[in-house]
């Protein structure tokens, strides 16, 4: 016989107890009737405990029809021999099946991060809550609603900047990092702080997705002195006005994607007359002075804006990077496909879905 319609090499089973469908169709050049039939790879030819029910056969269209289990118990693989017989000789095909309930994967989540705030030492931005999980479990069969959180806008005049908004994955949910502080606004709580201007504390991080920002120094402007706090970063606290050395707080490096990079670092703290505080390590933006030259965090990074006398900078957006050991059924929202190793790695750059 031979085949003209293939089945997959693969097939994977739902797990709601509904049956699906596996085509193979063939041919006897001499004209002769075709049998269809089916084995199980295993010593027996028993029934996989992944069917609830022997597989049914039409003779006429070569489809089998699979009833799957609905018990997590019965999750697993098995591998099945098709074969198309003319009474003397056959042809046969292999088909790995697969009945699976969830799935183990990796992910990260970054929010976005704040805005810095404006007025003579205005604090850096606060980067985005991060958060990092391996062997996390994916239900399968479902769609899982990925948002990608945008970072606070650019701040002019006097005041705090904008926080940015949360990143998540379905329920689990980074918060958007904090706003930095300016004149006669104090900063603002996020997945990271926010640094404060003038004399002010800076702002409380969330535990386990950020820190605190740091406490603005502001000196008479008669010796030209003084920084706003920096923002606080995934991996440290913002560092103090006070302290010329200081910079946002640091982020914390993942290789995620197969490649290591830094996420969620704080944004610098304004200066007065002087350059403003650096940003942290992950993609925050460097502070300016009562004259500009904020610098905004970089995109999909959740970093912090920098803090500014003029016009703050703004805070980046966030990102969500899902990998797995298998490839997604469908995804929405255009994520970035790659590979690492022998996992598929899928980017968020935008809010979207993923289904496995």
């Amino acid at each position: 016989p031979i085949i003209y319609t293939e089945p997959p090499t693969t097939h994977n089973l739902n797990n709601d107890g509904s049956t699906s469908t596996v085509q193979m169709q063939a041919v006897d050049p001499e004209g002769t009737a075709i049998t269809y039939g089916i084995a199980y790879a295993n010593s027996t030819n028993a029934r996989p405990d992944q069917l609830a029910a022997n597989t049914t056969i039409n003779q006429t269209t070569g489809t089998y029809t699979f009833t799957p289990s609905a018990s997590n118990s019965e999750e697993g693989s098995f591998k099945a021999r098709l074969s198309a017989t003319d009474g003397i000789t056959s042809a046969t095909r292999f088909v790995d099946f697969n009945l699976l309930f969830s799935i183990s994967a990796s992910y990260l989540i970054v929010a976005g991060g704040g805005s810095g705030g404006v007025g003579n030492t205005g604090g850096g931005g606060g980067a985005g809550g991060l958060l990092y999980a391996s062997g996390h479990s994916f239900e399968t069969n479902v769609s899982h609603t990925i948002t990608v959180g945008a970072g606070g806008g650019a701040k002019s005049g006097n005041g705090a900047g904008s926080s940015g908004q949360n990143s998540s994955i379905g329920s689990i949910i980074a918060i958007g990092g904090g706003a930095g502080g300016g004149n006669g606004a104090a900063p603002l709580v996020g997945g990271s702080g926010g640094g404060g201007p003038d004399g002010v504390a800076g702002a409380a991080g969330i535990a386990g997705q950020g820190n605190a920002g740091g406490l603005g120094d502001y000196t008479a402007p008669t010796n030209g002195t003084g920084y706003g706090g920096s923002g606080g970063g995934a991996g440290g606290v913002g560092g103090p006005g006070s302290d010329q050395a200081s910079e946002g707080g640091v982020g914390l490096e993942y290789s995620i994607t197969g490649t290591a990079a830094y996420y969620a670092g704080g944004g610098g703290g304004g200066g007065y007359n002087n350059t403003g505080r650096p940003a942290g390590n992950g993609g925050g933006g460097a502070g300016g002075n009562r004259y500009g030259g904020a610098v905004s965090a970089t995109a999909n990074t959740g970093g912090g804006g920098g803090g500014d006398g003029l016009t703050s900078g703004a805070g980046g957006s966030g990102i969500v990077v899902i990998r797995a050991p298998r490839a997604a059924t469908s995804t929405t929202g255009g994520p970035t496909v790659t590979t690492a190793g022998s996992d598929t790695v899928y980017t968020f750059l935008s809010s979207g879905t993923i289904t496995f």
